[in-house]
Formats: C-alpha cells, sequence, structure tokens
C-alpha cells in the first residue's frame, strides 16, 4: 500500500468527490420535465377523492412508475406560464462549467492509483469499521472458501446458469398468472416488468466484508441482488413476510425500543446477563429443512398476523421459488446456492427471525423459571438468567440450557455470560442493585470517520448527522453525566474532522433540546406528527437535482420559486388557483431532492469483480 493511502481512505468510504463539471442545461431541461410532469398531476387530480382500494394496492417498493401525462387542456394556463418562467430563471443561473475540486492533485493521483492497482482491492470492514486493503488473490481466495463448499453452493457453467435462469423466469411469471386473484395487480405488474429489465444480467453479485474485529480475521458473504431475477418477487416475500417476524415474541426493533421494555423490568434475586451470537446464521440454515417448516407454520399460524389463506399460498409457493434459486456471479464463475440463505438478499431476515423462532417458542416456556426475559435481533439473542442457589446445579443448567438453544438443525451459538455487564449490539448494559444501566458500546476498531465538510454532500447533512447521534446518544445512555461526556466525544471527532466551533455549537444546543422534546413526546403524539407529516408530504412538489458544490444555492432556488411559481407578486398564490373542477391546487411547497455524485465506497466497490483487471476467477480453481 502506498505510505500515504489514509489521505484518501481516511476520508470514509462516503466522502463525494465533487464532479469536474457543474449541472448542465440537458439536466436542468430532463428535472423541468419530470416537474411539470408531477405539477400537472397534481393540478388534475386535485379534488379527486383517494380511493381506499387503490392505496391497498400500493408499495412503494412494489411500484411501476406511470408515464401518463393528464391532458393540457385541463391544466390551467396559468401553472403553465410559471412553470414556464421558473424553467427559464433556472437555465439563467445555471451554466456548465468547471467546479472546484474538493480533493488535492496528490489526493486524486493516490485515488487513480489505488483504483488501478490489479494486486490491491479497497474493501469494506464489517460492523461499519471503516475501509481497509486486501490483495487480489487473497480476497478471491477467501471468497471461494465460501462459494466452493458444496453442501451450500453448487458451480454452474456460464450456459447452466443462463438456463437455470430462464427457468426461475418462467416460474415467477407462473406464479404472477397463477396468484393474480389474490396478490394486488400493480405487485404483479411491477415483477413481470422487473422480470425484463433482469434477463440479460439475471444473477445477483458476490462479495466479501472483512471481519477484522474477530480473531483470527474472517469474512462474511454478501449477495448484492438488486438488480436479479428474483429480486422483484424477493421484495414481496418480504414484505409479507415482515409483519409474522415481527410478531414473534423475541422480536424487538432496535437497541431503544429494547432498553424501554428492560427499564420497566424489578429485577429481583440473583440475575446476571448473557448474550449470544449465532455462527454464520444465513448460509448454517439448511434450506430442505426450513422451507417445509416455515412454510408449515405459515399455514398455521399466518391468518393470526393478518394474512389471508390465498395469501398464504401464494406466499408459500413464492418462498419455493425465492429461497432455493439463488443464482450468483463471482467474476467469471456462476454458482447456485443450494442450501442457506445469502444475506443481501431480500427475505433474508424475517426467513431467519421466523425459522429459528419456531424452536426457542417451542423450548423457552420451560426456561421460563432461569430465563425470565428472552430478545432475539436476527443473529444476535440477549437474555437474563436466574441463577440456582446451588452453584453446581446453577452451571448444570447453564450447559443443558446452551445444549437445548443449540439443539436446532443447523444452526449453533456462541454464549456470553452470565455476567452482571455485558455488551450487546451498541449498547452495554450493568445489573446495579437490582435495576440496569444503560451506556452507548462502540467497538475500539471503530475510526470514526464522519464525513468531512470537504464531501460534495448537501450542506444539511451535517445537521442530520448531529441530530441523529445526539438523539442516539439520550436514547442509550442512562447517567446524565455519562450522556455529557458522550456529546463532548462526540463534539471532539467533529472537530478532528475540520468541522468549525461555529458551526458545530448552535447545531449540538439545537439537538440536546429536539433529542429532550422527542423524548417526551407520548407514543399518541409521535403517531399524530407521522401523520401530520405523510398528510403535508401530498402537498408538496420535488425538483430533483444532482448536487455540486459550486451550483447555485438550494435558498437560491426557493427564491425563484416562490417568485416565479408559488407567489408571484400581485398574483394568486399557486395553493389558492383552481383547476377545471373549482378544487384548489394541492402544493403548498417546493423539496430539492439532491442526488449525490459516486462517492469513494462506489469508486472502489468490488461487487462487479469480473470488471477489475486481475486474474480472472477461474483460474484460481482449475
Amino acid at each position: 500500500m502506498p505510505s500515504l493511502a489514509k489521505q484518501v481512505l481516511g476520508l470514509s468510504f462516503k466522502f463525494v468527490p465533487a464532479p469536474r463539471l457543474t449541472t448542465s442545461h440537458k439536466t436542468i431541461h430532463d428535472t423541468m420535465d419530470r416537474l411539470n410532469r408531477d405539477v400537472d398531476l397534481k393540478v388534475f387530480f386535485a379534488g379527486v377523492p383517494e380511493d381506499p382500494d387503490s392505496q391497498k394496492e400500493y408499495h412503494p417498493k412494489l411500484y411501476t412508475k406511470s408515464e401518463w401525462i393528464p391532458p393540457s387542456k385541463c391544466i390551467p394556463r396559468t401553472t403553465t406560464t410559471r412553470l414556464h418562467n421558473f424553467h427559464q430563471a433556472l437555465l439563467r443561473i445555471f451554466y456548465q462549467r468547471r467546479g472546484k475540486a474538493n480533493l488535492s492533485s496528490s489526493q486524486w493521483k493516490l485515488l487513480n492509483t489505488l483504483r488501478r492497482d490489479a494486486n490491491i482491492l479497497i474493501v469494506s470492514a464489517d460492523k461499519g469499521l471503516g475501509p481497509c486493503a486486501v490483495t487480489y488473490s487473497q480476497y478471491i481466495s477467501d471468497a471461494l472458501k465460501h462459494l466452493l463448499d458444496e453442501s451450500t453452493y453448487q458451480r454452474l457453467s456460464k450456459e447452466e446458469a443462463f438456463e437455470e435462469a430462464s427457468e426461475t423466469g418462467r416460474l415467477i411469471r407462473h406464479w404472477c398468472d397463477k396468484h393474480q386473484d389474490c396478490i394486488p395487480s400493480t405487485f404483479t405488474e411491477f415483477i413481470r416488468n422487473k422480470l425484463s429489465s433482469a434477463l440479460e444480467d439475471p444473477f445477483g453479485y458476490f462479495y466479501l466484508m472483512y471481519k477484522i474485529h474477530k480473531n483470527p480475521t474472517s469474512t462474511r458473504p454478501v449477495c448484492s441482488d438488486c438488480s436479479s431475477l428474483i429480486n422483484p418477487l424477493g421484495k414481496l416475500v418480504d414484505i409479507l413476510l415482515q409483519p409474522v417476524a415481527q410478531g414473534q415474541p423475541s422480536y424487538f426493533k432496535n437497541s431503544f425500543e429494547l432498553k424501554q421494555i428492560l427499564e420497566k423490568m424489578n429485577i429481583s434475586g440473583k440475575i446476571s446477563l448473557f448474550t449470544c451470537d449465532a455462527y454464520s446464521m444465513y448460509t448454517c440454515i439448511p434450506t430442505h429443512i426450513a422451507l417445509p417448516l416455515i412454510k408449515q407454520y405459515l399455514v398455521k399460524h399466518g391468518q393470526d398476523f393478518g394474512l389471508t389463506m390465498p395469501v398464504l399460498l401464494a406466499l408459500c409457493d413464492a418462498l419455493d421459488i425465492v429461497m432455493p434459486r439463488n443464482l450468483i456471479r463471482f467474476g467469471d464463475c456462476y454458482f447456485k446456492q443450494i442450501s442457506g440463505t445469502a444475506m443481501g438478499i431480500c427475505p433474508a431476515p424475517p426467513w431467519a427471525i421466523i425459522y429459528f423462532a419456531i424452536h426457542e417458542n417451542a423450548i423457552l416456556p420451560r426456561w421460563r423459571h432461569h430465563v425470565p426475559f428472552w430478545k432475539r435481533y436476527i443473529d444476535d439473542g440477549f437474555g437474563l438468567w436466574r441463577h440456582h442457589p446451588n452453584p453446581a446445579e446453577d452451571k448444570r443448567l447453564w450447559e443443558a440450557f446452551k445444549a437445548d438453544v443449540d439443539n436446532f438443525d443447523g444452526l449453533r451459538w456462541d454464549f456470553v455470560g452470565p455476567t452482571t455487564s455485558i455488551n450487546f449490539m451498541d449498547i452495554t448494559m450493568t445489573v446495579e442493585s437490582g435495576k440496569l444501566t444503560f451506556t452507548m458500546y462502540e467497538k475500539d476498531l471503530n475510526l470514526y470517520l464522519y464525513i468531512p465538510p470537504t464531501s460534495a454532500h448537501p450542506p444539511g447533512n451535517i445537521t442530520g448527522l448531529i441530530f441523529g447521534n445526539i438523539l442516539r446518544i439520550f436514547q442509550l445512555c442512562s447517567c446524565p453525566n455519562d450522556i455529557k461526556t458522550r456529546m463532548r466525544v462526540f463534539f471532539r471527532r467533529l472537530r478532528n474532522c475540520n468541522y468549525p466551533p461555529e458551526v458545530l455549537i448552535p447545531l449540538f444546543e439545537k439537538a440536546v433540546e429536539n433529542a429532550k422534546t422527542y423524548l417526551r413526546r407520548t407514543p399518541a403524539e409521535h403517531a399524530w406528527r407521522k401523520q401530520l407529516t405523510a398528510d403535508s408530504s401530498k402537498r408538496r412538489v420535488f425538483l430533483h437535482l444532482p448536487y455540486h458544490p459550486n451550483d447555485p444555492t438550494s435558498k437560491e432556488i426557493q427564491r425563484l420559486w416562490r417568485h416565479h411559481v408559488m407567489t408571484p407578486p400581485g398574483d394568486t398564490p399557486l395553493n389558492e388557483l383552481v383547476n377545471f373542477r373549482g378544487s384548489k391546487l394541492p402544493v403548498d411547497r417546493l423539496t430539492i431532492a439532491y442526488s449525490r455524485a459516486p462517492n469513494l465506497g462506489n469508486l472502489f466497490s468490488v461487487r462487479k469483480i469480473h470488471k477489475h483487471k486481475g486474474l480472472p476467477v477461474s483460474s484460481f480453481i482449475d
């Protein structure tokens, strides 16, 4: 590795190098076409009551965007004129030119050197521990340790892989035809459309994340299936499985929810804490055992979670397609996963939650006296252990409980405890005088690579970062002094990223007030505010723009919007105008939706390893 590599990699994978050129007129024309259509739709459908049935058939993950354009005769000329004036005003302030770089020439040279190096790959460490480097040959060898495991993967020729993909496509189309009466037509239309676009490249892409926090270092296999053939049906399976997974007694949403539950408990007697971590949970779940077991559970209990029997039968048929037919590409090699579940495919989390829940729901009742509390976040379990007065008997019972947890096909668990203080997910819990105290847990190897201020991110990025982290500190820490200490450390880390104190201090003050206000709200108030936000979002339109630091600011764009569209001087406000039905236009605000340029994580991505200049993967096998 070059000695100065940290000058680039130390910026974090989320750092966005500023694009060479600013936004062009062509981009403005394209985004205004989109904005014009969005406004025209708001105008055309103003006053039309929402159809409850159409809302049931809408899901943002399973939605095919319509290209229908309202007839021009139904759109008031006033709105068309205002949008045209806004368009022309944008063209006057946007013009393409060479932007100011946010990397020095030496950093750019180093970045290009690292990207062109055929012998070195820059990959992600697991648990968000930052970028790390590995030789190309070591990376391929580490990946093949997983892929050449014949109990989990079957190697295919390219011809066999495409034949399998063709058969999978046929099965998915047949599924859509068979279950079209119980599955909303918008969902099956989405699945069919995605199938067509995925036929050319129907595979998931295999890559590794390095577990540098483990000793010895190991790897986590991941399959990126976002453009694969099974992804659209997998999304539907995920949506249908989620209420079943979230309805399990052991389920909890996040660390804060777990902390809230535990804070209400009165811990009596001699109680200790323990955790358990499943060894390679996804790949160790035997598909040939899990599939019939989960299908049987769904048919028997699925209606308790709001799923009708026709939908449950459709879900079971979808599982028969999605779970055993994961096709993977790694370089010039192709594989089929014949057992286990790939981390990265849509239904993997709820599938894993439900699979082990079937076992834990059976064994935990007989351990209720010694395990009065048990929760699990996919492959991470946490519980309270009530000790037996006799140490020898207590040890025997503890070993028996661990054996009972382990007595399930495929999965093995690594236990820590029982103890009075333990780390679980991102919190440290300690038993003190019959109560649990909490503080944040941060791994020793965490580099805290926050996005630096020079990154080509919209200015609001730092606000979201501070508000989110301050709220997390307040949520996870019990002691007020601990909260203050954590905030000082967070402040110091941001200063080390070159954020000036005059920017940070006002944001920290607002973030503290926001966190206190958020935590004071009742569940009813949270629900009311969520509904208020949802209602407000229906009355806004979006201007989609790529972000460049040298483009006109969002304040300038909003000023032009108000002047030309929303409230032109001496004219009627936009939301007071009426359409051909006599209904007022439901547009109160413009939101500028920025998209970012590729970040360092994108530029160093190894997901499509076949594009790398190194030796083909097959040469490491044959």
